[in-house]
């Protein structure tokens, strides 16, 4: 008697590798399915677990449906309480709370928040091992965040923020449960004084290049991405700094983007890094609006479009001229990514620009990618355009980093002008350098 195939009634992932990426979400014979095998926070089996039926067909547009439906799920399977592993809120211990706490939170967090408040776990763990609960009261939590985070690890202000909207989050869930009679977190403030003079890092940020350095480094990454076979990215880095583009924003981009009739660029997504699978697509910028529209030169069309004419040409190479789906091209719609079409992991933007630096002594050392977007600003603000304008290019929803390069430049200015001022008034009256040594 032949032997039974296991697993033959499953439904099993979609062929698409993309849509495949969903957690949980399964597709099976035109339809989707959902699949919750072990509860979040326990790892025990989730009582009337295991495959369900969605209703919806395998459309691309029903997967992010299919995911909600099934993080749904999850949640009517959870107690609305966390259940600690310790009956007795008297021994509840601190970290396992937190712990249980962010896990449960996973289910509606986003890929980014998840890999963030587990950085921020791990931050506390040193600190709080073996403190209960019920012990956490403002000296406790005043020590943590003002002596331990800031003059001992000398973290930065936004690490620190992150770690304390943890803390934060987590004590409101247990005074809900009448775990603890109140959050002992609202009456300890952040000594932002201390941050600044105890942070360990400079914030390399601020470091931006001038019109030189700008041209002086566009001038290095060509020649170094020729020698490394990158050329693409030579384009990436020129669009971020010509366009003040956050790296979410760039890695984001598509071609379906532009529409190179009107000479307009538009903003649609952000692809940031993700956890369960390499980067993460969302709809809409940082700063929380549908998008921004950037108009093209002629000469930035003319780049974009020759980077299309190569794409074109890269992929028929590679395809050998074959259908997409016989040939080794990845197709898609995506900008910026390796000549096989795989995109770009995020980070590998931040390393090559990190080597380009390196690579060129005369160049600021500590600069980060993001100073590309802020040097954009500078060299703005620097030529006379207005705060206004520049905050709606770069899509800042207040202009208090503007304002901040603004003095910066603003200041720089003053100092060459009273300094040129000085050195003119001084030798009007001839008690300069040169008449000194004539009259020597």
């Amino acid at each position: 008697m032949p032997r039974k195939k296991r697993g033959r009634g499953r439904p099993r992932k979609s062929p698409n590798t993309t849509l495949a990426r969903k957690k949980g979400v399964y597709a099976k014979d035109g339809m989707l399915y959902t699949a919750v095998w072990k509860d979040p926070v326990t790892g025990e089996k989730v009582p009337g677990g295991g495959w369900e039926k969605t209703g919806l067909p395998d459309t691309p547009e029903n997967w992010e449906k299919a995911e909600r439906i099934r993080n749904e799920r999850l949640a009517k399977m959870e107690k609305k309480s966390i259940p600690p592993k310790n009956n007795n809120k008297e021994d509840i211990l601190f970290l396992e709370y937190v712990e249980s706490f962010r896990l449960f939170k996973n289910n509606s967090w986003s890929e980014g928040s998840i890999d963030k408040n587990r950085h921020a776990y791990n931050r506390l763990i040193p600190f709080f091992n073996g403190k209960k609960l019920c012990e956490i009261d403002k000296y406790i939590l005043s020590d943590y965040f003002n002596k331990y985070l800031i003059e001992e690890k000398h973290y930065a202000e936004d690490t620190i923020n992150d770690t304390k909207i943890l803390v934060n989050q987590a004590l409101e869930e247990a005074l809900d449960e009448g775990l603890i009679e109140k959050n002992p977190l609202r009456r300890v403030s952040l000594n932002r004084t201390k941050i600044w003079e105890y942070v360990k890092i400079k914030h390399d940020d601020d470091v931006i290049f001038d019109e030189e350095e700008a041209a002086l480094f566009l001038q290095t990454a060509k020649d170094y991405l020729y020698r490394t076979h990158n050329e693409i990215l030579y384009y990436a880095f020129y669009f971020t700094l010509f366009l003040g583009l956050r790296r979410s924003e760039l890695m984001g981009l598509r071609w379906s983007d532009i529409d190179f009739d009107k000479k307009n660029l538009y903003i649609y997504r952000v692809r940031t890094k993700g956890i369960s699978q390499p980067t993460i697509v969302r709809n809409g910028t940082k700063n929380g609006d549908p998008m921004r529209i950037y108009y093209l030169e002629e000469y930035e069309s003319q780049m974009l479009k020759s980077l299309k004419d190569q794409e074109d040409e890269i992929r028929w190479i590679i395809g050998w001229g074959k259908p997409i789906q016989t040939s080794r091209y990845e197709d898609n719609d995506v900008i910026f990514k390796h000549k096989d079409g795989k995109e770009f992991h995020p980070d590998t933007l931040t390393d090559i620009f990190k080597d380009i630096v390196e690579s060129n002594p005369n160049l600021p050392q500590d600069i980060t990618l993001h100073g590309l977007r802020k040097t954009c600003a500078s060299i703005l603000i620097s030529n006379g355009v207005d705060i206004k304008s520049v905050q709606d290019r770069l899509g800042h929803k207040d202009s208090e980093v503007l304002l901040d390069i603004y003095a910066k430049v603003k200041s720089k200015a003053a100092k060459e002008k009273t300094s040129g001022v000085m050195s003119k008034i001084l030798n009007g009256y001839g008690i300069g350098y040169k008449n000194n040594q004539q009259e020597t």
